[in-house]
Parts: structure tokens; sequence; C-alpha cells
């Protein structure tokens, strides 16, 4: 039987799906520029049950409606000849048609099982890590990653993934070691970057954060969009801490808007760009209305809570507010339907709180998104990425005269150090 470059099965019969799967895989865990390719071999081979699992995770990894259309014919695909494959193939394959059902937690743990079976599957690891970080849960996150890390302790990604995961944890310092032990592989590991990114903001280290993201950013260039939009987010973030509002704006124009519009975490990451930008202050023109034409188109999806506190905020913030009312609704009838709770207990209030901010109902935001601070996690996004809702409702609860309430909150969440909108 095949192998694959981890020396794990593949079942083909081809060896050029082999050496496809081995380009993907390798830009994946690496965030380089070749994970699509996945797709042509998945289309090329369609006895391939893994190739086709994988093909139809990318496209749920879209984080939109269509692409969870486009993964269903890929999953019947890998069904049809799931018997012929090997049990990792298998339960791969089973743990993404969880994901497709919407069982997140069902795909999660069957993923944790296949990294403690086959510890050289850093692919799946990957997987997993992406799927606990959009629950919220840090633990699981490092627990793959140590779980991959004796047999990849050569490959800078596992070190990066060890990195991250360590973070939002909150071991701060560990974190920090692993990065650059992934760096002392790799100086160009993007994702180590990030992690060191997390590291200074977490710190408060933001001139440190300015010039090593600066120095390294040129590295980006030949990385995924994701990671690269991301990591420049992260740069404009510390720009934004120095009140250098017109360099993260330019950093804005040039690298965290437009390239993929139609990209959920350039969407995302726009809105909270300029979503930070104005509690600061500062003027960011007409910025919002590109990124509120398309979030308009999102209004029914629901792939992730994270992703729909930012779409809400940009429709009421760029004046939509039938928009940003029928969103909620939608939103309640998906909570309805959702077993773990955090649509109705976390998402549904904050997103009430936010509607409620960018109208200047103050009190109503702060009364709103204050009761679910202490379960903000469950929604997925990183402590950074939360961050902004932190700073939207420390903002409003000043407005509104809650200065107790604030100083309060914040020394509760000192340890994470997080940064608070400027009085």
């Amino acid at each position: 039987m095949a192998k694959d470059l981890h020396d794990l099965e593949v079942t083909t019969a081809r060896a050029e799906t082999v050496a496809a799967y081995n380009v993907f895989a390798t830009d994946w865990i690496g965030y380089g520029p070749r994970v699509r390719s996945i797709f042509a071999a998945a289309d090329d081979d369609a006895d391939c049950a893994l190739v086709n699992a994988h093909a139809a995770a990318v496209h749920m990894a879209l984080e939109a409606a269509p692409g969870f259309k486009k993964a269903r014919g890929y999953l019947r695909r890998a069904r049809k000849v799931l018997p012929g494959a090997t049990a990792r193939e298998q339960a791969f394959l089973t743990a993404v048609n969880d994901w497709w059902r919407g069982n997140v937690p069902a795909a999660l743990q069957r993923l944790k099982t296949v990294v403690a079976q086959h510890p050289a599957d850093i692919v799946s690891a990957k997987w997993a890590q992406y799927l606990a970080f959009n629950l919220g849960d840090a633990p699981v996150m490092l627990e793959v990653a140590k779980a991959v890390l004796p047999a990849h302790s050569e490959t800078a990604s596992a070190w990066s993934m060890l990195a991250f995961a360590h973070e939002q944890n909150n071991a701060i310092g560990v974190a920090e070691e692993a990065a650059y032990r992934a760096l002392a592989i790799n100086a160009q590991d993007p994702w180590a970057h990030h992690a060191i990114a997390h590291v200074m903001d977490t710190r408060g280290k933001v001139d440190d954060g300015v010039a090593f993201m600066t120095k390294h950013s040129a590295g980006w260039a030949d990385r995924s969009i994701f990671v690269r939009e991301h990591n420049y987010w992260h740069l404009a973030l510390f720009h934004i801490d120095r009140k250098e509002y017109a360099r993260a704006l330019e950093i804005f124009d040039k690298h965290l808007w437009g390239e993929w519009r139609e990209f959920a975490q350039e969407q995302i990451g726009a809105i909270s760009a300029l979503w930070r930008l104005e509690m600061r202050g500062a003027d960011v023109g007409a910025r919002f209305e590109p990124i509120v034409e398309k979030v308009i188109e999102r209004w029914h999806e629901h792939i992730l809570p994270f992703n729909d506190l930012h779409f809400i905020y940009a429709l009421a913030r760029g004046g939509q507010m039938q928009q940003a009312q029928e969103f909620l609704a939608s939103m309640k009838r998906h909570g309805a339907q959702d077993v773990s709770g955090v649509w109705e207990s976390v998402a549904i209030p904050c997103a009430e709180g936010l509607i409620a901010y960018a109208y200047g109902r103050f009190a109503a935001a702060a009364d709103a998104i204050g009761p679910v601070l202490p379960r903000l996690h469950l929604i997925g996004g990183s402590h950074a990425q939360r961050n902004v809702f932190v700073q939207t409702w420390t903002d409003a609860a000043r407005r509104a005269g809650q200065h107790s309430a604030v100083s309060e909150v914040l020394a509760r969440r000192q340890g994470e150090q997080l940064i608070g909108v400027a009085a």
C-alpha cells in the first residue's frame, strides 16, 4: 500500500494522488499557497477516500455556506469507497462527516483519537486544532500538539502549533520558547511569527511586536492568504496600540481588505481592525461600506458564532438596522436548534449588545455584553481576537458611567493582559 510523506498508509492505486496529497499536507500545516490543490487531487481520484475527505474539510474551513455545499459531493464520493479504506482513513472521514452534519464536538473527539493512535498524523492534528480553536477548547489544542511533537520534532510547524496552543492556555513563556524552536528550524515559519505576536501582545511589548512582525513580513508574501492577512492584522493592532492610526490604515488598505472579499477570515479581520480603530477615535472613512455589502449576503449562514458577531456589528455600524435585526432573528432561530447552548447563552446576548453599542445605547450594550464575558471563549477565536468584545464592553460601560464594574472586570481579567479602550 502507498504511504505519504509521514509514512502513513494512503489507500489509492495512483502514485500521483500520493504526491498531490503530500503537497497539500505540507502546505496545510505550513500555511503554504497550494492547499487548494487537494481539490484537483480528489477530482482525479474518486477512489481515494482520504483526499476526498480532506477536500471536503478544506471547503468547510472556508467558513461559508457555499463551501459546505461543495463539501457534500466530496463526502458522498468518499463514503462510497469507505469500506476499502484503512481504519485511520475511515476515522478521519467520519470526523469530517460529523463536522459537516454540525456535530463539531464529535468530530473533534474522533480526530483526537486518530492523533492518539497515529502520532505521526500531524495533518489530522492540525485539523483537530482548527476545530478545537473554534470551540474555544484550548486544552485540546495543546493535547494534540503535544501528541505529534515526538514524531515531528524536526518540523517547524509542529513547534509553532505547540507554541500557539501554549499561548492560548496562558503559558506565555513556554509558548515563546516553542515558537523560537520553530524559527530555529525555519526562520520563515509564519505560524511561529504569529505565536510570537500573541506573546508580545499579551506582555504588552508593542514596540517589539512592531519590529518583529515588520522584520518578518516579507516572508509572508508566498504563504496562504489567511496567514498573510492575519499576521498583518496583528501588525496593524500593534500600530493601533501605538496610536499610529495612519500606519494601521495603510496596512488595512494594502493587506487586510480586497484580495478575496468573499473569504470569511478576510471579512472578520477587516471588520475587527476598523472596529478597534474607531474605538480609539480614528476616522476610517468609508472603509466599512464594501465589507457591509459582503456581510449582508451571509445573514442566514451561521457557521461560527465568533464570525457572526463581527458580521452583525458591521451591519449595525454600517447603518443597516433592518438587516442587523434580520440577522439577529436568524441567529435566534439557529440558536434554538443548537444543542451546545453557546449561541443562545453567549452569542445572541453579545450580538444584542453590539447592535446597541453601534447605535449609541451604551448602558444597554454594557448590560447585554457584560454577563457573557466569563464564557466568551466558547464562541471561538483567540484571546487577542476576542479582546475586541471586551474593549467594546469597556467603552460602553464607561460611557454609561459604570466605572466600578469596569474596574472589577479588568482586574479579574488582568492575567490575560487584555488591553482596554483608551479612556
